[in-house]
């Protein structure tokens, strides 16, 4: 049976707003599954396409049955502008934030709420005129033509939207916008023209809005499956990338820097030509992460990582291992010379200075080098080659490369075998403390003794700190180390002021490692408590560059844990002053007692050279300067008769050295100082140029 014309038209606007929901169904499939707020509104501006749809089919079937039922039409007439601005309000508001990226504003949505109110009341005015269709014709021009300005905008921010090559839903759904585009030209163009309203039929138009609105829904749905398909490649790359890759620099990792450097040996091997492997460790990388925290540590290797990348070679590859750990291959190299060439490039592109929350750091790097084939022939020797030419680099000084040596590899299982044996001699009691005395230069009076740490090996003998205390700092041996020398100075001086030297003092190195330590203060106290020792008795040296390091960066609480130090009384002296880069800061900042010059310049006082007048000047501005400050300055590594003099001539305090006597164990310098005898220790005084000095 024929549908009558009434029911025929309205089955046509159900079939568009059929087409409509579907639309709408599909992109509220994307809002699910990818929560952004450009798919909300547009699934919700096709909601409002169905919704209109079924207003105007209601409005064509009134005007077409009842002619006299004015009200019906004015009800229909209400809801399809109503559902028609919300359509182009969302649409925009849609449209909007998937093209610059920003949200629409309240402000923004409730004027387009306010505009499609002022359309329905004009609506509804003009309906109470009994002449509906004339307002509805309007609102149909300016609404569509807005429709037709704003939908090419949503087309192209699909046809833009990022996709693999041969994903063709995005572009399919940007093509049927466009279309609609047009179909919305056109209502607009009929409407303004002959005053057409969504009541009148134009059953082709019906036809192509169908077929459009319905090829859209199958776009969407396409790009829908298309985007769970890349979203599932995308994660298999990432978890991909995440197992051959550092996360914090995006470097290759210790298993690709591995599996790269097996095939560059064996195209090597095939091509006859030599590759290079170079392992990176950045030098006092621990200190700053300790001091400004791993934020800026993290900071720190992201920006090393750049540097090294950019200033190699496209085919070289920069991997992390870890933690500070760098590793370059270099797939072709001629010879050690490039080897060489590379290594110097690395170091002064880390050497340059970073700027890190605020400050400026500056960071060095010590550098081994393996070559294929002359250090190693498989992945696994030469990394353990480099390896060991990076301990050598660092032991030398840091800041510094080395080419691998076999001898090397003897020493590392030497350090190796060191270190096994360092961690059993601290239960063994084998660290022993020596001392050597510190003189009143004035008067040769031994104001106090220098504890050094000795090592009595039960196979090598005793060793000095310079063959293990460098191997006690990387491995962190040196707290427990530099804790038990603390101590055991405590107390021996504590029984020489008690054996009748009441005004000795000890002095006892630190360590950065001892500093860093977040009860170092409290340990110091609780060895002051135990021995029995004044805490005025007791004078600690840190290095000049732990000074330095300290005062650019004193959030590590350093100078706030050696101030509570000398709260307690207990002195501060920077050893070694002279060597360093540091600046009169360190000294207003530094809770400083005392300055020791550096045996250095010492040395060459009085030899008659260029470097002994530089060094004599040197000395005397430390001296002025340390009296100028009000400190005490100490000078070590006095060897000859002349070197006292000129001491004596420049005003310095004390002395230490060879000229008094080495560092000894604690009964021999209880010889040396003669407790118990009754009478002061006989140490050399000063006196006229052309007399000998009295020995000791």
């Amino acid at each position: 049976m024929p549908l009558s014309a009434p029911a025929a038209v309205y089955t046509a606007y159900l079939a568009e707003a059929g087409g409509a929901l579907l639309v709408a169904l599909a992109f509220h499939s994307f809002y699910r599954r990818y929560p952004q707020g450009h798919l909300r509104q547009w699934s919700y501006a096709w909601l409002a396409l169905s919704a209109r749809m079924l207003y105007a089919g209601l409005g064509a079937v009134a005007t077409a049955a009842w002619p006299q039922q004015l009200w019906l039409r004015v009800v229909a007439a209400v809801g399809v502008s109503l559902a028609g601005w919300s359509h182009l309000a969302w649409l925009a508001g849609g449209t909007a934030e998937l093209t610059t990226g920003r949200v629409v504003s309240r402000r923004q949505k409730l004027g387009a709420l306010l505009l499609a109110a002022a359309a329905v009341v004009a609506v509804i005015v003009v309906g109470r005129a009994r002449v509906p269709e004339r307002p509805l014709a309007l609102d149909m021009a300016v609404r569509a033509a807005l429709g037709a300005a704003v939908l090419p905008f949503a087309a192209y921010a699909l046809w833009r939207l990022p996709r693999r090559p041969g994903m063709v839903g995005a572009p399919s759904a940007s093509a049927a916008l466009l279309a609609y585009a047009l179909l919305e030209a056109y209502a607009a163009l009929r409407a303004a023209v002959s005053g057409a309203t969504p009541f009148d039929r134009l059953y082709l138009a019906d036809v192509i809005a169908l077929a459009v609105q319905l090829g859209l829904a199958g776009a969407l749905v396409v790009s829908l499956l298309e985007a769970e398909r890349q979203a599932a490649y995308d994660a298999a790359s990432a978890a991909e990338h995440l197992a051959y890759h550092d996360a914090l620099t995006g470097l290759p990792n210790r298993q690709l820097f591995h599996d790269r450097l097996v095939v560059a040996i064996a195209n090597a091997h095939r091509a006859r030509h030599k590759l290079a492997v170079f392992f990176l460790d950045l030098d006092r990388f621990k200190i700053i992460n300790d001091s400004l925290g791993h934020a800026a540590g993290d900071a720190l290797l992201r920006a090393v990582a750049s540097r090294v990348t950019t200033h190699l070679r496209e085919n070289d590859t920069v991997a992390r291992l870890g933690g500070d750990e760098f590793t370059i291959l270099s797939p072709r190299i001629d010879g050690g010379e490039d080897a060489i060439t590379i290594a110097h490039k690395v170091r002064d592109a880390v050497e340059a200075p970073v700027a890190i929350e605020g400050r400026e750091l500056f960071v060095t790097t010590s550098i081994g080098i393996s070559i294929y084939p002359d250090d190693g022939e498989t992945a696994e020797t030469l990394l353990r080659n480099a390896d060991a030419a990076l301990y050598r680099a660092k032991a030398r000084g840091r800041d510094t490369f080395e080419l691998y040596r076999p001898a090397m590899n003897a020493r590392a299982l030497e350090q190796l075998a060191l270190e096994s044996a360092m961690r059993r001699a601290l239960a063994n009691d084998e660290f022993v403390v020596h001392y050597q005395p510190i003189v009143d230069v004035a008067s040769g009076t031994v104001l106090g003794t220098e504890a050094l740490l000795r090592w009595q090996h039960p196979e090598l003998g005793l060793l000095a700190p310079d063959d293990f205390i460098f191997l006690a700092e990387v491995t962190g041996l040196v707290v427990p180390v530099g804790e038990h020398a603390l101590r055991t100075a405590c107390a021996q001086t504590r029984a020489w002021q008690l054996a009748g030297r009441p005004s000795l003092h000890a002095s006892v190195n630190l360590s950065v490692r001892q500093l860093q330590q977040h009860d170092f203060v409290e340990r110091v106290a609780r060895a002051l408590d135990d021995s029995g020792l004044p805490a005025s008795c007791l004078e600690l040296e840190v290095t000049e560059s732990i000074a330095m390091h300290s005062a650019e960066h004193s959030a590590d609480g350093t100078i706030a844990k050696l101030r509570a130090l000398k709260r307690l009384g207990v002195r501060i002296a920077i050893d070694d002053f002279g060597t360093g880069y540091s600046s009169l800061s360190v000294l207003r900042l530094f809770p400083v007692d005392a300055l020791k010059i550096d045996r250095s310049f010492v040395r060459d006082v009085g030899a008659g050279s260029t470097a002994g007048g530089d060094s004599a000047a040197i000395a005397s501005a430390v001296i002025a300067l340390g009296h100028s400050l009000n400190l005490s300055v100490i000078a070590e590594g006095v060897e000859t008769p002349e070197q006292l003099r000129f001491l004596a001539d420049q005003q310095c305090d004390s002395w230490q050295g060879f000229l008094a006597a080495p560092a000894v164990p604690a009964d021999a310098c209880a010889r040396l100082l003669r407790l118990g005898e009754g009478e002061a220790p006989a140490m050399p005084v000063p006196v006229a140029a052309d007399a000998p000095l009295p020995q000791p």
